[in-house]
């Protein structure tokens, strides 16, 4: 099934999560509203310091699926502040999986993909997506709100197009390893 319809967020963070090099896995899946689905999320900014947002980077006890895990990217801004976080230390134990649609992304024909997110570029306000597909695909760069629309679905056609198998939006997954 997986060669057919490939794997979804959650089940590439349930992989993750069972590694024994793995503390937490988290998905991050988009919470929209009609204010922000076209990359501008005023409403983000406002709530930037919004205390009954959970922390991303408070670990759990279990790197099991649980409803606590699955947190929401309120908009592109909040997305541009969890990719800077986890790439601002050169020995972070974080890394970033984006669950994005290609074909949004202007890589076309393809649909779905998982990829690691490996640089921002803060004067370009670009995200580097490094590509693990042995095909004819190679990085690239994508700016935050194209990055924003690549993962976002919504009822008036503003975003991607929703993930078939899992009938979800696409993502993010944050995954924090174990140190030694």
């Amino acid at each position: 099934k997986i060669r057919r319809f490939g794997m979804t967020l959650d089940q590439i963070k349930s992989l993750a999560a069972a590694l024994p090099t793995t503390e937490t896995a988290t998905a991050l899946f988009p919470s929209i509203s009609n204010s922000y689905k076209d990359g501008n999320d005023k409403a983000d900014s406002n709530n930037s310091n919004d205390g009954n947002r959970k922390s991303l980077t408070t670990p759990t006890s279990s790197p099991t699926t649980s409803a606590s895990d699955l947190l929401s990217l309120s908009g592109p801004n909040e997305l541009r502040e969890i990719i800077c976080r986890v790439l601002m230390k050169p020995a972070s134990t974080q890394g970033l999986i984006l669950n994005y649609h290609m074909s949004t992304l202007g890589q076309i024909p393809f649909g779905g993909h998982l990829s690691p997110i490996a640089a921002y570029h803060i004067k370009s306000d670009t995200v580097l997506i490094m590509d693990v597909w042995h095909t004819k695909t190679e990085p690239i760069w994508a700016s935050i709100d194209s990055i924003w629309r690549s993962i976002i679905s919504d009822k008036d056609g503003g975003g991607a197009p929703i993930d078939q198998e899992s009938q979800k939006q696409r993502g993010l997954l944050l995954i924090k390893h174990l140190t030694t």
